[in-house]
């Protein structure tokens, strides 16, 4: 996955433009006619065949009165905090960011012998398998630890709304680039 932040993302005359490599290095992606977006341009996700776009509308859902609700916002070293107002629910991102960095590391040292092998040769096919493997088995363990933190919040406060805060805000952009890929990384 390639993420795009809002002002990387250009629209003009039916097409996104994303800035891909140095120089003049540009992808362009045609949107089908008719096709609207619902609001402000957050943030665009450029995966195998697809492209993601989260948009803002500006509008809140309600919610309903009636039912107790809790709150919850996400961050990068603590994932979740969810309160109802009473009690109050800390989950760590610890685990989260060392997968994350472990994952780095690996590919790092992957992509190092990657380069140094002739390209199709029996050892560079190799090390594909081995990157291939190490991205889908930290991508399992990432899936597995944001299911057990929407675990554990459901089981503390069980038959509730939940109301999620914002996982974009605008001092993102102007974080350095260390903090920028925390928080681009982090599980939301």
């Amino acid at each position: 996955d390639v993420p795009y932040s809002n002002q990387q993302a250009k629209f003009r005359g039916g097409w996104l433009i994303l800035p891909h490599g140095r120089g003049d290095g540009r992808l362009r992606v045609k949107i089908p006619h008719g096709v609207a977006l619902p609001g402000r341009v957050m943030a665009v996700t450029l995966s195998l065949g697809t492209v993601s776009i989260v948009c803002a509308t500006g509008v809140a859902e309600s919610v309903p009165t009636t039912a107790p609700v809790v709150g919850v916002d996400l961050g990068v070293n603590t994932i979740a905090c969810a309160s109802d107002g009473h009690t109050a629910v800390v989950i760590s991102g610890r685990g989260m960011k060392a997968i994350q960095q472990y994952r780095n590391k690996m590919l790092g040292q992957i992509k190092s012998r990657i380069s140094k092998t002739k390209s199709g040769s029996r050892l560079n096919k190799k090390l594909q398998r081995r990157k291939r493997k190490h991205l889908a088995k930290s991508s399992r363990k990432q899936r597995d630890f944001c299911h057990k933190t929407t675990s554990a919040i459901a089981a503390s406060f069980p038959g509730v709304s939940v109301v999620v805060g914002r996982a974009f805000h605008e001092s993102a952009s102007k974080m350095s680039r260390r903090n920028a890929q925390q928080v681009s990384q982090a599980c939301t």
